[in-house]
């Protein structure tokens, strides 16, 4: 193999490296995501006895959003065995941050609440992060990443300082290391109580409902119907089919070298057995068939060992090959000898792929990010290790005029 190819080798190898460990960081979660209704109002989710603010009356009308928590949180108490935890985050883009000296950033705005720690938490590195009370009770508090703090505070560590949001003032409590995933457009990104903005005009706001599943307790239809009578109009994805979906390629790659590489050994394992039974008859000429059953016998077990561990790899190839027909059934035409039940199969899968309009999590958009460069890598090396495998081949099982 030469240098040039063992070095394109090499960093395909470890550009899918890095790809794996990226999609396996993402958490095995239920999410739901939806537009917020920028018309919505209270009115739309009243309850029996919630009038409007009467005259004199000091406390505020609840909130859509805060009647929306209320409105899932009934529901989940009924659905206990199957949640083992939630959180609602809502996604504010090009939201403007103001400092006091008047410093104006644009930046993404992260509205969190429930069970945040379901979430892999951001690498802190100075102050701390929402309690959980701080959440309950939409304490005007935030969370900025370093690039944010240097960008509006100019400087590292803005920790006690405020910014306005809306025209509102927010402490900061904490500065996280900056992370932009795939699909973000703003460059900063900073991260508040939901219950704090939860009166913020804002346009285009996604809420991502993050559901934990408890272990064994499926339910992945029911959560979905249930998400959907809470608020209509939204997708609902499972993280770890999403996460499988992505790794898709490496799978394949790695099934096409095992596949080379059990022809590989089925050949080598033909010839080392035609050499064990060549020696043996070659021990017939002087011996006696009785004083050679010993010989026989571990002759005959040799092969078959060596027959049964190859056919044990070959299953265990064949069943990652096909493993992902057990994951996406929808693959599967109902009649998968007919034309027309496979074109309307394959039609139905792109559909479901190519919506016109349809609502993302940052998860998602990262993972099909990772979708679009794994074909392309795992293409690139599977094609670059084919001459490799070639030579091996042949180094193991070639005549010694293919090994010139």
């Amino acid at each position: 193999m030469s240098s040039k190819r063992a070095v394109l080798l090499g960093l395909l190898t470890l550009l899918v490296g890095f790809s794996v460990f990226q999609v396996t960081a993402v958490p095995g979660l239920y999410q739901y995501a939806v537009l917020m209704p920028r018309a919505e109002t209270s009115d739309d989710t009243k309850q029996p006895g919630d009038g409007d603010e009467q005259e004199g009356d000091p406390t505020p009308a609840p909130s859509a959003i805060s009647l929306r928590i209320k409105s899932l949180t009934d529901a989940f108490a009924a659905q206990d065995d199957m949640v083992k935890g939630w959180s609602i985050t809502a996604y504010i883009t090009a939201q403007q941050l103001q400092e006091s000296n008047g410093n104006t950033v644009t930046a993404r705005l992260v509205g969190l609440w429930g069970d945040t720690h379901i979430q892999p938490a951001p690498v802190l590195r100075t102050g701390r992060l929402p309690y959980r009370e701080d959440l309950d009770a939409g304490t005007r508090v935030a969370v900025v990443d370093e690039r944010l703090a240097i960008e509006l505070f100019r400087v590292s560590d803005p920790v006690g300082r405020l910014m306005q949001i809306g025209g509102v003032d927010f402490e900061v409590i904490g500065v996280v290391a900056h992370r932009r995933t795939p699909g973000e457009h703003e460059a900063f990104s900073a991260y508040v109580p939901l219950l704090a903005i939860d009166k913020l005009e804002a346009p285009n706001q996604v809420l991502v409902v993050s559901l934990q599943p408890a272990s064994g307790a499926g339910g992945f239809p029911a959560l979905r119907n249930a998400m959907e009578n809470w608020m209509p109009g939204g997708e609902m994805y499972s993280l770890t089919k999403e996460t499988y979906r992505a790794l898709l390629p490496v799978r394949f790659l790695l099934v096409f070298v095992g596949v080379y590489l059990l022809t590989i050994l089925f050949r080598l394992a033909s010839r080392l057995s035609a050499r064990m039974i060549a020696y043996g008859r070659r021990k017939l000429v002087n011996r006696y068939v009785t004083s050679l059953l010993p010989l026989f016998l571990g002759i005959g077990l040799a092969i078959i060992v060596s027959y049964g561990a190859l056919l044990a790899l070959t299953y265990l190839v064949f069943n990652q090959a096909i493993d992902p027909v057990y994951v996406f059934p929808e693959w599967v035409p109902v009649v998968p000898v007919e034309w027309t039940e496979i074109g309307k199969t394959f039609w139905a899968n792109v559909t479901a792929q190519t919506k016109l309009l349809s609502v993302r999590t940052p998860e998602t958009l990262a993972l099909t990010f990772w979708l679009k460069v794994l074909p392309f890598v795992c293409g690139l090396a599977a094609f670059l290790l084919i001459e490799p495998l070639r030579r091996l081949k042949n180094v193991w099982t070639g005549t010694p005029s293919e090994q010139v």
